[in-house]
């Protein structure tokens, strides 16, 4: 997790950069900002499909969009 200066926050997962799985890719930074209020961080998120049709699981399209 990175916090800037200007309460910019950033939380990565360097692993799952470039995979060409949407689901890692959109998973790889969330960026925030830091509420020196309520001591929370707040931001917006995409929850991508895994792009798996395989076992009886399908995962293949859609996104959702969400807050944190």
């Amino acid at each position: 997790m990175t916090v800037l200066p200007n309460d910019s926050v950033y939380l990565s997962w360097p692993g799952n950069l470039n995979t060409d799985i949407p689901f890692y890719d959109e998973t790889a930074l969330f960026r925030g900002v830091y509420n020196n209020v309520t001591n929370t961080v707040d931001g917006t998120w995409n929850c991508s499909p895994l792009n798996l049709e395989e076992g009886g699981y399908t995962d293949i399209k859609g996104t959702a969009k969400g807050d944190f």
